[in-house]
């Protein structure tokens, strides 16, 4: 896929993330002022965020993006970043939000082989989302095809 990363690998992970972090992974800290680097968690997690063609998996919407990005004691990681092609057409309001188009998708790999991937990468780490409960429907529903 192309296109730049916001989080270079080996590089401190911004400030303008670090509530977004914080406040997934330390509830005790939702409400500081200015939380610090020092205050993530040592070791590997994994930020994951999914796009997809709608809102639920139940109703047919399937994955079209996935981004996964490592954090290491800190420091933004490796990347594992892929269109899906879904089989499906997507939803021109999704291309509105999200700026994918059935086009883009053409060729792109299918989610079984995506998710295996995404399984992989992942390993046994924690795992940070933005809508956690949406993302891991949609996981599980393609994991599972």
């Amino acid at each position: 896929m192309q296109g730049g990363s916001r989080l270079q690998r080996g590089r401190e992970i911004p400030a303008a993330y670090h509530r977004w972090v914080i406040s997934c992974l330390r509830i005790d800290e939702v409400g500081t002022e200015r939380p610090t680097l020092n205050s993530l968690p040592s070791g590997r997690f994994i930020v994951l965020d999914f796009e997809t063609t709608g809102l639920s998996p139940a109703m047919g919407a399937r994955v079209i993006e996935v981004s996964a990005r490592e954090v290491v004691d800190g420091r933004a990681g490796h990347e594992l970043l892929s269109f899906v092609d879904p089989g499906i057409r997507v939803p021109a309001e999704i291309t509105q939000i999200t700026g994918i188009t059935s086009a883009m998708l053409s060729g792109a790999p299918t989610s079984a082989v995506v998710m295996r991937q995404l399984s992989s990468f992942i390993g046994s780490s924690p795992i940070v989302c933005h809508n956690a409960g949406f993302d891991r429907r949609f996981y599980e529903h393609e994991a599972s095809e």
